[in-house]
């Protein structure tokens, strides 16, 4: 499970369509989760980083007996209490 901010640069934009310092704005937050066993990739636009939006996400497009595997620092880190959530590597 992970997530990425898709959209363009601000410095490649017109001056009147630059929306400031913050490389967050203007993008859209897209999350995505890999079945390893059958290699099908489930992407999602979602609102936020959040935990109970990623949560969200997790819990339905996942089955709940699935190990979930994030990276870094977990934002997802009570996706499920009885879920266990190792990092990848």
């Amino acid at each position: 499970m992970d997530e990425t901010y898709v959209g363009g640069k601000e410095r490649n934009k017109h001056g009147r369509k630059k929306l400031g310092r913050n490389w967050q704005q203007g993008k859209t937050v897209v999350a995505g989760a890999k079945d390893r066993t059958t290699n099908q990739v489930t992407a999602r636009v979602v609102t936020g980083t959040d935990r109970e939006e990623l949560c969200g996400f997790v819990d339905g497009s996942t089955d709940p007996s699935a190990t979930v595997y994030t990276d870094g620092p977990r934002p997802t880190g009570a996706v499920r209490t009885t879920r266990a959530l190792p990092t990848a590597g």
